[in-house]
């Protein structure tokens, strides 16, 4: 039966019974008949039935004239090729004369066949060259060329990293959603609590109409990643200030980072998202705990849309303006070196020039107890503030064009009064630079409009320790550890001793309350609340002095005639007799 395929390919039988002639075909019934009576002389040697060697005798003409030659007296058997002649000829008409592949026993009867979707071999490489197999080989295997192999495989690993990337940024985003979702419950809990507050409102007339006032004026501070615990007067202590104050710490961004004046693109990336979500927190101005910071300042101007003041050296053009060319001011600092790096910055953002000899530079890291910064403790008060106090006199002494002081560290404004009470000078430091920024939102309860902000309520401030406002991921990338950030907070600040404190009262007492001294034009007129001529306009007292024959058409043409000159003189030396901290005039 196995060799029934290769006879048909040959359109012959090639067995024949020895010493017989081969049987001519003249017809492919023939040729079928021929391979018929084979398979049938197989079948009954298997069966046990044909027990003499196969004889041929006898050919018979049919159909077509085909002759074959068979085994005399063998019944049944033309019948049975003459039934496998027609379901051939059926096959062939069914396969519109395809090549037959498979060859079906005389005994099975004919089954219609069945077309199955074949797969397709994947692609195989095979550098060396491939003989062609030729016609009526069957189907073949693709063969990809050494190039097109190569590219495949370099598409291949593109596609395999671009994966790999996709599902990093997925694992990100879902990190991210489920920090979103954890905020999203926090929010529904602190909803929850606060619906008994919701409903004592509605049910007090006087605390619904607090609830319809504008918020109290907070401020946003950028803090570097590095911590210690601040005293009163600190930039980064609540307490020194009278306003709500949100913080936000950099992950990334050290002391040395700030010296150096340069972001790497992750931490330049995580001060913008740190002034974005201050402004998210609604703040309405936004410093830094740190004055190196100042290096930055043009960038954050560029980020933020409320008023961004880096340093406490964005005062200088205000104080330069307000004082005479051949007047000094004293700029103190932890480090003069590192603060005289920032010339170019400081000159194009605040117009300070750090090698005019109208600003006198002085460092402070080497007096007595300042050594503390350096080991992230607290200063101790008792022992800085007399060595800064010393300094500044022995500084006074020799410059006698001295007019005013200013700090650039923000960890020195807790030694602003001491310096206010010893030298009688005015102190400008980061505090009173965020308090004009902040002023400028508040309320002035001395006159104007009134109870349409709400009141700033010194228990409402919230408590902040280093890393807070920052998600688990961020505060895994901080420099400083948080956990002993939090220990070291714990540990307060040594309190200023009864006996100092009350030595600092006694010496405020003696000092006069400031004075401002007012110079007005030679013109009357009833003053409102609000008015630089009414007293009531100020919180402190002030001084004026008309200065005879200035007229406002004199101070529109911007000339003085002699004689008025001399009253102007006069007038502002009449002021300064009488204590006049500052001058200013109502025009």
């Amino acid at each position: 039966v196995s060799a029934v395929p290769s006879l048909l390919r040959e359109g012959a039988l090639t067995r024949r019974a020895p010493g017989s002639p081969a049987a001519p075909m003249h017809h492919h019934g023939g040729s079928m008949r021929a391979a018929g009576a084979q398979i049938a002389m197989f079948h009954q040697a298997q069966q046990g039935a044909m027990a003499a060697p196969i004889a041929w005798g006898t050919p018979r003409v049919h159909h077509g004239g085909g002759v074959v030659s068979l085994v005399p007296g063998a019944p049944g058997v033309h019948d049975r090729l003459d039934m496998l002649e027609d379901e051939l000829s059926l096959m062939r008409a069914e396969l519109g004369n395809s090549r037959m592949t498979k060859v079906l026993s005389p005994t099975v009867s004919y089954q219609a066949p069945q077309v199955q979707q074949q797969m397709v071999p994947a692609p195989r490489y095979m550098p060396q060259e491939v003989a062609d197999p030729g016609p009526g080989a069957g189907p073949q295997e693709p063969v990809v060329a050494l190039k097109d192999y190569q590219q495949l495989h370099q598409m291949h690993r593109d596609l395999v990293t671009k994966m790999v990337e996709l599902q990093g940024r997925h694992s990100e985003l879902l990190g991210n959603h489920h920090q979103l979702i954890m905020a999203h419950a926090d929010v529904l809990n602190m909803a929850a609590n606060m619906q008994p507050a919701v409903a004592a409102i509605a049910n007090d007339p006087a605390k619904a109409e607090d609830a319809d006032k504008k918020k109290h004026p907070t401020l946003g501070v950028i803090r570097v990643d590095y911590n210690y615990p601040a005293a009163k007067g600190d930039v980064d202590c609540p307490a020194s200030f009278g306003y709500q104050v949100i913080y936000r710490v950099i992950p990334g961004l050290t002391f040395e980072m700030a010296q150096s004046g340069k972001f790497t693109e992750a931490v330049e990336r995580r001060f913008a998202e740190g002034i974005k979500f201050l402004e998210q927190k609604k703040v309405h101005a936004i410093s830094s705990d740190c004055g190196l910071l100042m290096a930055f300042q043009v960038l954050a101007r560029k980020i933020a849309a409320a008023p961004v003041f880096m340093s406490a050296m964005v005062q200088c053009p205000i104080i330069a303006a307000a004082f005479d060319p051949a007047d000094r001011i004293l700029v103190l600092t932890l480090d003069g070196p590192v603060l005289k790096k920032q010339k170019e910055v400081l000159m194009s953002t605040c117009g300070f020039d750090v090698d005019e000899n109208r600003f006198i530079i002085q460092g402070c890291k080497h007096l007595p107890g300042f050594d503390a910064v350096d080991r992230g403790e607290p200063v101790p008060v008792d022992l800085a503030q007399p060595a800064i106090i010393k300094q500044t006199m022995e500084c006074l002494k020799s410059n006698f064009s001295l007019r005013g002081i200013l700090l650039e560290s923000t960890e020195l404004p807790a030694f602003a009064d001491a310096l206010r009470a010893a030298t009688e000078l005015p102190v400008w430091d980061s505090i009173t630079c965020a308090d004009f920024f902040i002023s400028g939102y508040k309320d002035n309860p001395r006159f104007g409009i009134d109870d349409w902000q709400k009141e700033f309520d010194e228990e409402m401030k919230n408590d902040y320790a280093f890393g807070d406002n920052l998600t688990k991921k961020e505060q895994d990338a901080l420099v400083t550890n948080t956990a002993q950030a939090k220990a070291a907070a714990k540990g307060k600040a040594k309190a200023k001793s009864k006996a100092m404190l009350k030595k600092l009262k006694k010496n405020a007492a003696k000092a006069k309350a400031p004075v401002l001294g007012v110079l007005r034009l030679d013109y009357n007129y009833p003053p409102a609340a609000g008015d630089i001529d009414c007293p009531g306009s100020f919180d402190y007292d002030v001084i004026f002095r008309m200065v005879p024959g200035l007229t406002f058409e004199m101070a529109q043409s911007g000339n003085m005639s002699y004689t008025v000159q001399q009253q102007f003189i006069g007038a502002i030396k009449w002021l300064e007799s009488k204590g006049g901290c500052g001058i200013t005039g109502d025009c």
